[in-house]
């Protein structure tokens, strides 16, 4: 099965994470130790400002401090020497080698990556491969001619009894009544329509309601005949149509949303796909990242599911 691409980028970063370790496999058990928290100078000019239990603070330290948190050189300089105190105390309590901080470091990692080679360098779609950008817009050219589309719902006496037959009258009766009830309303919803078709159907008459497939005015549209005539007939979302009958029975259609017709050049469009274009490339570029270390679950899907004691789907 092919390896989810997320556990692929988690796995190659674990792996680039591991300084110099990732030749040969550790044991699971054991937690790998964080980098070297002693200071380093920024340069060869960066002077030492303060020892720590002779570990040093340096001017880089303190500038930066200043600048970050708009303080003065004393105050940044107390605040390098604390920062420098709790490093020392923090490698006293071994929590170098805490698993939990190890993880959030190679998460760390995780993100400096993806905010350097993605968000960083992935800004427009320009900067993605014209070869997907083109294959992406073929599928989503039709999003330049967006034709108008309405949503409806009915509400209908079934019948298929013959013109004329005391059953197709008095179906027609009862959808007749049910109309005269809310005929001219504009501020109808589905429940309106429903009960007041249930409450005109006589005894032993069948109702049935539902929303139908949202309707394009023009030839794509794949509403049946009578149904779609009345459907763009009404002038108002909230109001329905004057009753029809149809191949199921007698029936009330209300209008009940619009989604405007569109139009759009091609850099429109692909702006609006530009955010899930970046996220294809993203999890394409991190099969590779994964390809080119050998990163390789030993797992399928259904073990994982198993192991984790997940139910859902994976995506």
């Amino acid at each position: 099965m092919r390896p989810h691409s997320l556990t692929v980028f988690l796995v190659v970063l674990g792996a680039l994470a591991a300084c110099g370790e990732a030749a040969s496999p550790r044991p699971a058990q054991r937690a790998a130790a964080l980098p070297s928290l002693e200071a380093r100078p920024a340069g060869p000019d960066d002077v030492v400002v303060a020892r720590v239990d002779g570990h040093p603070v340096f001017a880089s330290c303190v500038a930066a401090q200043a600048v970050g948190r708009a303080i003065g050189s004393r105050a940044a300089l107390d605040e390098c020497i604390a920062l420098e105190l709790g490093a020392q105390e923090a490698l006293r309590r071994g929590l170098d080698r805490d698993p939990e901080l190890t993880e959030t470091y190679v998460k760390t990692l995780a993100t400096a990556l993806v905010d350097r080679e993605v968000r960083g360098k992935v800004t427009t779609v320009a900067d993605l491969p014209a070869p997907m950008v083109e294959e992406i817009f073929k599928k989503n050219a039709w999003r330049m001619h967006r034709e108008e589309y309405r949503g409806s719902f009915f509400a209908r006496i079934k019948s298929t009894a013959p013109e004329g037959s005391p059953e197709y009258v008095a179906a027609a009766e009862a959808i007749r009544a049910a109309h005269a009830t809310i005929a001219g309303r504009r501020d109808l919803f589905p429940a309106d329509v429903e009960a007041a078709v249930r409450a005109a159907a006589r005894p032993g008459q069948s109702v049935e309601a539902g929303a139908a497939e949202p309707a394009t005015f023009g030839p794509s549209s794949r509403l049946q005949e009578f149904y779609h005539r009345p459907l763009f007939a009404i002038a108002d979302i909230g109001q329905v149509a004057p009753p029809v009958h149809g191949p199921y029975g007698w029936e009330l259609i209300l209008y009940t949303s619009r989604l405007e017709p569109l139009e759009r050049t091609r850099e429109q469009v692909l702006d609006e796909l530009f955010p899930a274009m970046r996220v294809r490339w993203f999890m394409q570029w991190t099969a590779q990242l994964g390809k080119s270390h050998g990163a390789q679950p030993l797992v399928d899907d259904a073990m994982l599911r198993e192991l984790l004691g997940a139910d859902e789907e994976q995506p």
